[in-house]
């Protein structure tokens, strides 16, 4: 997850970087210039990714283990997320019914 500029969220997810190419359409590949770009500035994830020409290098193995830990801890996430949302919708439930019952 990385920090967001975006003005309806906090952050972003983006869960695979890199590429193998597979076709005569790749040649203008812009995420391939992008992940140049992005290299460039420093950024880690896309380190080691490309050749010196800038091309893809296909490290498959290595991004879907990250994916993997990615989901996994996105999942967490949501899970503690979802058991927070069910405790305060029961409180909400509960509260509700005694109101109800007031009215009989």
């Amino acid at each position: 997850m990385t920090k967001s500029k975006i003005e309806w969220t906090d952050e972003v997810w983006n869960p695979t970087v890199g590429c193998r190419r597979v076709s005569e359409g790749c040649r203008n590949c812009y995420a391939e210039r992008m992940a140049k770009r992005l290299a460039a500035m420093g950024r880690a994830e896309y380190q080691g990714l490309l050749t010196e020409g800038g091309r893809w290098l296909c490290k498959d193995d290595e991004e879907i283990q990250r994916v993997i830990l990615d989901l996994q801890a996105r999942k967490k996430s949501l899970d503690e997320r979802i058991s927070a949302l069910r405790t305060a919708m029961s409180a909400q439930i509960r509260n509700q019914g005694r109101q109800l019952n007031f009215w009989r």
